[in-house]
C-alpha cells in the first residue's frame, strides 16, 4: 500500500552497495534501493542532506521508500 507523496533528506546512503534511508517529516525513517530513483542509470550518487520526494510503502521490515525524486 502506498500513500500520497512526501518530502525528506538522506539521511545515510552507501553508493557502493545501492541502498539508503530517507528522514521523513513524519515517521519512521524509510529505507530506499537506488533502483527506486528515478533516473537511476547504475552510477547515480546520492549524500546525506540532499533533499529528495517519494511515496512510502510499509514492508514487514519497516517503511520503505519508492519513486523516489531527488530535488
Amino acid at each position: 500500500m502506498t500513500t500520497k507523496r512526501e518530502k525528506g533528506k538522506v539521511h545515510f546512503c552507501d553508493n557502493l552497495k545501492g541502498y539508503g534511508f530517507i528522514r521523513r517529516t513524519e515517521g519512521k525513517d524509510a529505507f530506499f534501493f537506488y533502483s527506486e530513483v528515478e533516473g537511476y542509470d547504475g552510477l547515480a550518487e546520492l549524500y546525506a542532506g540532499d533533499s529528495v520526494e517519494f511515496e512510502v510503502t510499509k514492508t514487514d521490515k519497516g517503511p520503505r521508500a519508492i519513486a523516489v525524486k531527488i530535488g
